[in-house]
This record gives C-alpha cells, structure tokens and sequence, in this order.
C-alpha cells in the first residue's frame, strides 16, 4: 500500500482552507466597520452632550438657538413659560444614520 495523500485529497484541503480563510476576513472586516462605526458615534455623542452642557451653563437670559461643527449641529430654544426654557439638541453626525437627539428643560431660577 502506497503511503500520502492523493491530488483529489490535496485540492480539497486547500478548498477548505480557502472558504475558511474567507470567512475569517469577512468577519474581521465586519467587526473592523462595526468598531469604527461606534466610535465616531461616541465621539458625536460626546461632542453633543459638550455643547449641551455649555448651554446649561449659561445665565437663563442668555439661552438662544445656536449651530455647531459647520450647521451639522444645532441647539433650539423654546419658551415654555416666563422661567422655563426647553433646549432640544440635533447632531447629524452621519448622512446615513438618525441623527442625535437630546432634550432637556432649564429654569430660571436652577
């Protein structure tokens, strides 16, 4: 009896091999976009969070709509009464997903 593996043994390993490297890459480029793909939301979700923290740190008074990073941000004031301010935060910070939102309430007298 002959000792060794035959061609058709050989080029279905290899086969095997290849559909197993395959999916390796796929899924490494899948968990790559995955990973990038969070990380700028984080950072847009930071920048947001900044802008609204620097509205809530201003007099009442001084509350007003703004815009950030080039119009693709914005901060809307609405009077809801004489002491109370609603600012409603939007950050589109991709084309293709939904943009941030933020809301929250300030008083005159915080």
């Amino acid at each position: 009896m002959k000792k060794g593996f035959t061609l058709l043994e050989i080029v279905v390993s290899i086969g095997l091999l290849i559909v197993i490297a395959a999916s390796f890459t796929t899924l490494s480029t899948q968990s790559l976009k995955a990973s990038l793909n969070s990380e700028r939301f984080l950072s847009a979700l930071n920048l947001a969070q900044s802008h609204m923290e620097k509205m809530r740190q201003k007099p009442f008074d001084e509350l007003q709509n703004i815009s950030f990073n080039k119009n693709a941000g914005k901060i809307e004031t609405k009077i809801i009464s004489n002491d109370l301010k609603e600012l409603h935060l939007i950050y589109k910070w991709d084309a293709k997903k939904k943009p941030i939102e933020i809301y929250t309430m300030r008083s005159k007298y915080e």
